[in-house]
């Protein structure tokens, strides 16, 4: 027979961060962003209608203990914390039901299911040495692989690499890996090779560029053609045209670092014109259509683009290049950002190669990580920026850490729904990537790692260090899985679990320039320490 309790509702205390629910919606003030999810690690608050003549409501959460856990509140929409730390992981039930003065239900129970996660449980860090090797192995199994080599001698995509078909990403993502490999290659062949392969890459994509005519003029295009067999939507899209416009700035980036390895001013003239292609269509509002046709300015769906990529490339060509040209166009996307997704906490994902969703459906992290990072940036003496910046990244890990291996993994693919991602494989720590990919993704990862380095930096919090080493040791332990089972060095696999990899070029580098960055950063400390100072 299953237990209960009953307590009044009493509130976390003030920064109580594993029992404060995040951006906790409120009729008429804040938006319910959660009517989706379907995990949780900090205790959630639901969108729920007052009931006529209630007094209050009672909330019953039974755990995967069976467990019952009762509290009273006096709306609806109140979050689980009286209860949220006496319930385990796993499949867990909520009811709501309207109660009148005399203890009575006034209507049925408003129901939920969800899966309760586990919180951070700390984590060892490695030597800065351990997270190097890896990093440096990584980029070097990503320069031997065939398909990378293909470009020494031909100039041009090999066919039978499918994810060629999206130019801009992983053309634009794996040029910036040979370029960051050429720093760390062990022979003078080897970064030779690296960065003609890198210009190699780099002339393809200024050939492949959309015409002067075009509305996103002198972009390459999301979509091509040019593989034997094209990936995901690719093709029907490329025949419609489609353009996705967040897929210019993995070009341009591309561009700028193949600018400053070589000096080559055809790379920076190139990236110069996306700047301005972009900063001449951005609309009314501050941003862009997320979709368009390619050579029209006619959006294919009413997506927008949350705009932090476009951002943080005007912030690049500011401060590395003291171009101040694109200050008024970053500045009205920036303003864009803070009345809509930073309000609402709409963070839809927007990715070239899945369907794109209605609001909500589709939730992702990157671009709340991306509006934390800037954040963290404007930091110094503005608390509520501060608090904005944290209450994103608990956001992330809400929906998206995994910290351990799920103890019940039928019970996740019950409570998340869609097909089996068989969590029983998955390399915890690991990020997952969108609800329409609920899978640990190995850039993904990255995009933590990386604003969690910030977070540290910014706040002195020991704990921000610790979570991006946990998610750097989960990509190790995918890597070191591959090489064991495979043979050879390997690269941090794009799908953190055990399968034969698969792997998203781009998402290599990615992954291995986070984990190098973390060893940077321990490093750094290191000699503070030796010196006598202090993380």
């Amino acid at each position: 027979m299953a237990t209960s309790t009953l307590v009044s509702a009493q509130p976390a205390a003030k920064g109580e961060g594993a029992l404060q629910p995040v951006h906790a919606g409120k009729p008429g003030s804040s938006a319910f962003w959660n009517s989706y999810a379907g995990r949780f690690i900090y205790p959630p608050a639901f969108e729920i209608s007052e009931t006529k003549g209630a007094a209050f409501y009672r909330f019953t959460v039974t755990g995967s203990d069976g467990r019952q856990h009762r509290f009273k509140e006096w709306k609806p929409w109140n979050a689980l914390t009286p209860v949220w730390e006496a319930v385990p992981e796993g499949v867990t039930e909520l009811e709501v039901t309207a109660m009148d003065r005399a203890g009575k239900a006034v209507a049925a129970p408003v129901k939920r299911t969800f899966y309760r996660s586990p919180a951070f449980p700390g984590v060892a860090i490695k030597p800065a040495s351990v997270y190097f090797n890896a990093g440096r192995q990584g980029l070097e199994a990503l320069f031997k692989t065939p398909a990378v080599q293909y470009w020494l001698q031909h100039k041009k995509p090999d066919p039978a690499y499918a994810r060629y078909c999206f130019p801009n990403k992983v053309i634009g993502g794996l040029l910036r890996g040979m370029i960051a490999y050429v720093q760390l290659a062990a022979t003078k062949r080897e970064r030779t090779d690296a960065l003609q392969m890198a210009r190699n890459m780099g002339d393809y994509l200024l050939s492949v560029r959309q015409p002067a005519t075009a509305h996103y003029a002198f972009i390459p295009p999301t979509y091509l053609n040019n593989v034997e067999t094209p990936a995901g939507p690719a093709l029907k899209r490329w025949q419609e045209g489609w353009f996705m416009v967040p897929s210019a700035i993995d070009a341009a980036l591309g561009f700028l670092d193949l600018f400053d390895a070589t000096g080559d001013s055809v790379y920076f003239q190139a990236t110069q014109r996306i700047a301005q292609t972009l900063a001449a269509t951005q609309e009314p509002d501050g941003t862009w259509p997320l979709m368009v046709k390619g050579t029209e300015s006619r959006p294919v769906t009413p997506q927008r683009l949350i705009p932090t990529p476009v951002i943080l490339f005007f912030d690049r060509m500011e401060q590395q290049y003291a171009i101040h040209s694109y200050r008024l166009a970053k500045e009205r996307a920036w303003s864009w950002i803070l009345k809509n997704p930073l309000e609402t906490y709409q963070w839809d994902g927007q990715f070239e190669d899945v369907a794109l969703h209605g609001a909500y459906k589709n939730l992702a992290r990157e671009q709340a990580c991306d509006v934390a990072s800037l954040l963290l940036d404007q930091a110094t003496g503005n608390p509520a920026g501060m608090a904005q910046a944290e209450e994103l990244l608990r956001f992330a890990e809400d929906q998206f850490v995994v910290w351990a291996p799920v103890k019940d993994p039928e019970g996740w693919n019950h409570t998340i729904g869609g097909r089996k991602r068989a969590p029983e494989t998955w390399f915890a720590p690991t990020v997952l990537e969108q609800y329409v990919c609920y899978e640990p993704v190995a850039r993904s990862s990255a995009v933590l790692i990386h604003v969690y380095l910030k977070a540290h930096t910014v706040t002195k919090k020991q704990v921000y260090l610790e979570k991006a080493a946990a998610l750097a040791n989960g990509l190790l332990a995918g890597q070191s899985w591959i090489s064991e089972t495979y043979g050879g060095i390997a690269e941090i696999p794009t799908w953190v679990k055990k399968v034969k990899p698969s792997n998203w070029m781009n998402n290599s580098f990615y992954a291995a320039e986070a984990v190098l960055r973390l060893a940077t950063v321990l490093n750094k400390i290191q000699e503070r320490t030796r010196a006598g100072g202090s993380s």
